[in-house]
């Protein structure tokens, strides 16, 4: 739950290395033979710098068909080879239904990047970034504390918190809308290109609630998003999770091996004592499946472990852990 202090690629891939023989140069132009020779030793460290950055990269790759190197692949070509990560990242359209703990109903508009919103028993659209996108709502929860528009927002009483997901065609988005008294009063909202509001916005609407459990099909199409920057500034070490805050990590979740992408972050260090941080990631499929959006808790008072919480899956509109959480033996380092 973002700002709310809570109850708390596979390996062995298959390496095949075909030798690179320079051709002799002809006999008689000593210039060429020279500049063969230097090619030759060129060819020959580009080779072995390849074949060990292949390698390392080889560990964290899925399990799979055989990379090759072939004796014409030149330095871009090997440099192609060693990168492990997707540039693109995709969700197939959705086919699953989800079971939400709440009748939402919610019409109004918020302020910033994210414009009308229209949820009809949780399904709906939004405008976000002056364009609709397909929208439904996940769970009750509390927009981040460490976001707040001031003494209203965190401290009504009556205020619900709702976090809606919602896609377009080039990012996965994530809002919280808040309701106060059957009002839309602020939302707070990111996204996986970088677009997010630094505090939670005024809105004005209405919010129709009723605590019931609702089945919502979200019907959504299939999507491709670039893969997200990752924050810096933090590093997770552990057997089951791991990021060096440079790059895409991973993530061990039911036996397989996620690309793990934080890329929006929360202090929430002064929320409560201790506090923590929370990275908002995506984590990608091994098989190219789909993709989760989840949330890592960095709390303060457990520095050997890390949290995964309010994990959402797609296409089948699936939580592995809905409304728990997820431990992992890991340290890890903050700014």
């Amino acid at each position: 739950m973002p700002g709310t202090n809570r109850h708390q690629p596979e390996r062995g891939r298959v390496l095949e290395l075909r030798s690179v023989t320079p051709r002799a140069p002809a006999p008689g132009h000593g210039t060429r033979a020279r500049l063969g020779a230097r090619c030759a030793a060129l060819i020959t460290r580009t080779a072995r710098t390849a074949l060990t950055a292949l390698l390392a990269a080889c560990s964290s790759k899925d399990a799979g068909a055989p990379v090759s190197l072939d004796a014409g692949a030149d330095a871009t070509n090997l440099a192609d080879a060693t990168d492990a990560s997707p540039t693109q990242l995709g969700i197939p359209a959705s086919t699953g239904a989800w079971q939400a703990t709440s009748d939402v109903t919610i019409s109004g508009r918020g302020s910033g990047e994210l414009g009308a919103i229209s949820l009809t028993h949780g399904v709906g659209t939004i405008t976000f970034h002056g364009a609709p996108a397909k929208a439904f709502f996940f769970v009750d929860t509390a927009v981040p504390l460490g976001t707040d528009a001031g003494a209203a927002d965190g401290g009504l009483a009556d205020e619900r918190d709702f976090e809606i997901l919602a896609e377009q065609d080039g990012r996965v988005i994530a809002a919280w809308l808040t309701c106060y008294k059957g009002s839309l009063a602020y939302v707070y909202y990111e996204s996986t290109d970088g677009l997010a509001s630094v505090k939670s916005q005024s809105a004005s609407g209405t919010c129709t609630i009723v605590d019931a459990p609702t089945t919502e099909t979200p019907g959504w199409p299939a999507v491709t998003f670039p893969a997200p920057s990752v924050v810096s500034g933090f590093t997770i070490a552990g057997a089951d999770v791991a990021f060096d805050g440079t790059g895409p990590g991973s993530l061990t979740l039911n036996g397989a091996r996620w690309g793990l992408y934080p890329f929006h972050t929360i202090d929430c260090t002064a929320c409560a004592s201790p506090g923590w941080w929370e990275l908002h990631a995506i984590l990608a499929d091994p098989s190219g499946a789909g993709a989760c959006l989840g949330i890592l808790y960095l709390q303060k008072s457990a520095p050997a472990s890390v949290e995964l919480a309010y994990l959402m899956c797609l296409p089948g509109v699936t939580s592995p852990i809905p409304y728990d959480q997820k431990l992992y033996a890991a340290s890890w380092t903050s700014p």
